[in-house]
């Protein structure tokens, strides 16, 4: 398959913002069209100029404790050695924006381990990209992939959830029988 980028199509790329550099976390927003598109906990899907005008976005940890991102860097996306590139208009990507938050990118649903920036960018990638059907989440840059971090928690998450649920279900029982016992 041959795919043909006009000159009127824009790159995509990652804007990368230092999260904690000791441990290499990063937050990933996507850089089209001058714009930066972020995903985030209250907020939901922000849209912002290049670098954030040069101000450090302010997060919450764990909804408490606030804390400062700096711009790392912006890092150039190739699949199969060709830049990612958008045919869109700002005003379509707007929509698809919309449209993600709609779906599943709304304010109060980042979840560390299931719905975070990663997530987004991944899926607005996808969506935005003339050349998105090429795209495969290992083929990525480390900075959105980040593996070592959030697919261990994931699986954490997902077998603590699974075992909260098991041991509700022994209570619930417990608490049955106890009653049955109790009205005998």
């Amino acid at each position: 398959m041959e795919i043909i980028i006009s000159k009127n199509n824009s790159q995509i790329k990652l804007a990368v913002y230092n999260f904690e550099e000791r441990l290499r976390i990063f937050h990933i927003g996507v850089l089209v069209l001058g714009k930066e598109f972020h995903f985030g906990v209250k907020r939901g899907v922000h849209v912002c100029p290049q670098r954030n005008n040069g101000k450090k976005f302010f997060v919450l940890i764990n909804r408490l404790f606030p804390r400062k991102m700096e711009f790392l860097r912006y890092v150039d996306i190739f699949i199969d050695g060709i830049p990612l590139s958008t045919s869109l208009s700002m005003e379509q990507i707007l929509n698809i924006k919309t449209n993600l938050e709609k779906y599943r990118f709304g304010p109060n649903t980042y979840n560390l381990f299931k719905n975070n920036c990663i997530d987004f960018a991944y899926n607005f990638l996808c969506c935005i990209a003339s050349n998105g059907e090429l795209l495969n989440k290992n083929n990525l840059p480390n900075e959105i992939r980040q593996p070592w971090i959030t697919e261990p928690f994931r699986k954490l998450n997902k077998n603590v959830i699974k075992y909260l649920k098991k041991k509700k279900n022994v209570y619930r029982l417990n608490t049955q029988e106890n009653m049955i016992i109790n009205s005998i």
